[in-house]
């Protein structure tokens, strides 16, 4: 299950960095429940994971969100709601 919600790119280095906010996907179950800034992805961490991309090739290990963080935010635990229907709508 959570091989859709992010890839895990394990390294041998005791060094984990988290890309919580570079996924784009948002399924099609859940597109007509957003407003069209939502859909825009227009809060997503571009270019992150090309940033830090090196950092696997050296032993890192890399959390890289494939979902935008309006379907999943992975640095925030599920009962901490980041966007409401009113701030989403701003």
């Amino acid at each position: 299950m959570n091989d859709d919600i992010y890839t895990l790119i394990r390294g041998h280095r005791p060094l984990l960095i988290s890309l919580p906010h570079v996924g784009t996907l948002i399924p099609e179950t859940l597109r007509g429940r957003l407003v069209d800034r939502a859909l825009a992805v227009e809060d997503t961490d571009w270019f992150l994971d090309r940033l830090y991309g090196f950092a696997a090739d050296l032993g890192a290990s890399m959390l890289v969100s494939r979902h935008s963080r309006f379907v999943v935010d992975l640095n925030r635990p599920s009962d901490c709601l980041l966007y409401t229907s009113d701030a989403a709508d701003e």
